[in-house]
């Protein structure tokens, strides 16, 4: 990827009047490779300063605009244990990946006031392990009440087989973007991706009328929703409260 973007730097700078990027690591290489000659709106980006992206939410440094796409941890852990009564959570966990590790220490720091504890379900591209994993869950050799998945590129990039193979595996799963439970997963607190995109445009909009891109900010998710996947839920003998219904995002 990053030989590509520097491939195109230079029609980039003369002839687009933003760049558009989506997820963490393509904005981080766009940024370092087009270094804001350019105007770049990023979205779907889990922690904007944290990963050096930007230079803070308020003042993102010069043609520099997005969105962030983080939900609450505290919410979705308040949501799972709902359904969920887990005190043996696996993390599905890339260390290659800036959001993965961020989010596995947000994890961590929660353990305690959710009472649960972190089994590190480690994974990277290029070899089996995500399959040695996925049938270890299956044949009990490694013994969790749920997992959880983050908003992580390579992850996000499996979800048929992740989704497919925990539900045979009869294992409760909590995903952490909507994607993950179009596939199987049985549910997570997510933001609203339409309306992450409109956002977006809104940024380019107020840029052309006049506004600077350092001094608009980066946005942040209005609010959340909790997904369900009801099929997965039926199989796995979760009973879904008609409260929670009422007000899910329900998918079948």
């Amino acid at each position: 990827m990053a030989t590509r973007v520097r491939e195109q730097k230079k029609f980039l700078i003369s002839n687009v009047d933003y760049v558009y990027t989506i997820g963490t690591t393509v904005s981080k290489v766009v940024k370092g490779i087009i270094n804001r000659d350019v105007p770049q709106i990023f979205n779907c980006v889990t922690d904007p300063v944290a990963s050096k992206i930007v230079d803070s939410l308020d003042e993102p440094g010069k043609n520099m605009g997005g969105v962030g796409n983080i939900t609450p941890l505290d919410m979705q852990l308040k949501n799972a244990k709902k359904l969920i009564n887990f005190q043996r959570l696996g993390v599905f966990h890339n260390p290659r990946e800036h959001n993965s590790n961020l989010i596995l220490d947000r994890l961590i720091a929660l353990e305690k006031k959710f009472q649960f504890e972190v089994t590190l379900l480690r994974v990277s591209p290029g070899n089996n392990r995500l399959q040695h994993l996925l049938s270890a869950l299956n044949d009990g050799s490694i013994s969790v009440d749920a997992v959880y998945l983050p908003g992580a590129t390579y992850l996000l990039s499996q979800t048929e087989i992740i989704g497919k193979q925990l539900k045979q595996a009869k294992i409760k799963s909590i995903g952490g973007i909507e994607r993950y439970m179009r596939y199987g997963v049985m549910m997570g607190t997510v933001s609203d991706y339409p309306e992450l995109g409109r956002q977006a445009a809104r940024i380019i909009d107020r840029n052309q009328k006049g506004e600077s891109l350092d001094k608009i900010g980066i946005q942040t998710p209005p609010d959340f929703k909790l997904v369900i996947n009801l099929t997965t839920a039926k199989e796995l003998g979760v009973v879904i409260p008609p409260e929670i219904l009422r007000t899910a995002t329900i998918i079948e």
